[in-house]
Formats: structure tokens, C-alpha cells, sequence
């Protein structure tokens, strides 16, 4: 896969802000992205997203999607953790070069 994913930290607490960066190139742009947050003990969607400058949520998942279909090289997303709990956090994510190559199921 010829893109780079990063987050900040992998631990949340009470309403802690986690970014998350999705990196191309000029060789290699993406087109579109879908991610989620889970909690690592109970592999459930957990959070929000905000600050989405180029994206858009799908609230009834809990996850983010982009907001158009042009090619990038550079996203960066804010995940909010839920008011009460902390724990550890990992980030599920799709991200589409085009119409026919695409990569799911990447764990940030």
C-alpha cells in the first residue's frame, strides 16, 4: 500500500482528542477514505469525529468518509473519545487510489 497512516497516541481518556493522518504523494493520490474508532477491550465503535475539513461523519457507525471524490495527499482527522471511559483505541480504515484499487481493513 503506498499510503502512510499515523495517529497521535493510542490511549484515550474522558473526552481526549486523538489526530489521525492519512499521507499520499504526488504519485500516488487517494481518492476516497472511510475509517472508525474501536476500543480495543470491547471491539466496539467508540467516539466522534470533528474538525472535518474535507470529510463528513456517518454518525449512525461512528465513522468518517470523505466529502468528495477528488484525489488527495493529505488528510488529517480529529476522533473525539466518549465523555466517560478511557482505554486504548485502534482505527479501522479504507482507503481507495480509485474505482478498482483499494485497501480495507487497515489497522492504524
Amino acid at each position: 500500500m503506498p499510503y502512510k497512516l499515523s495517529k497521535s497516541t493510542s490511549k484515550y481518556s474522558a473526552v481526549s482528542s486523538i489526530t489521525l493522518e492519512i499521507r499520499g504523494n504526488d504519485q500516488h493520490p487517494f481518492r476516497g477514505f472511510y475509517v472508525q474508532a474501536f476500543d480495543v477491550n470491547t471491539k466496539s465503535p467508540i467516539g466522534a469525529w470533528s474538525n472535518l475539513e474535507g470529510s463528513k461523519t456517518i454518525d449512525l457507525c461512528n465513522a468518517v468518509m470523505q466529502s468528495d471524490r477528488d484525489d488527495k495527499q493529505f488528510i488529517k482527522l480529529e476522533w473525539k473519545a466518549p465523555a466517560e471511559n478511557s482505554g486504548k483505541v485502534y482505527f479501522k480504515a479504507l482507503i481507495i487510489q480509485n474505482f478498482s484499487t483499494y485497501w480495507s481493513n487497515v489497522l492504524v
